[in-house]
């Protein structure tokens, strides 16, 4: 599996702790699925399988896995 990353922010460059992308827990309090909303200056490798996102959390910044094909085997549009 070839991974990717997308953590850097027009506004906050090299310092992470300045991200503005939010991840917002969707459905119930024990659903692991998060929609992400914001945007990335730079994705490395977006051809890669999945990546890893950075955005702020309930409890602060944290790093989502988000995979390229959704469960039926379809691509992940993000943009």
């Amino acid at each position: 599996m070839l991974m990717g990353m997308g953590m850097t922010e027009k506004q906050g460059g090299s310092d992470v702790r300045a991200n503005t992308t939010q991840a917002e827990r969707i459905g119930e309090s024990s659903s692991r699925e998060y929609l992400i909303t914001g945007h990335k200056w730079f994705l490395l490798r977006p051809m890669c399988d999945a990546f890893l996102i950075l955005a702020q959390a309930s409890k602060g910044l944290s790093c989502f896995f988000l995979p390229r094909l959704d469960s039926h085997g379809r691509v992940i549009h993000f943009h």
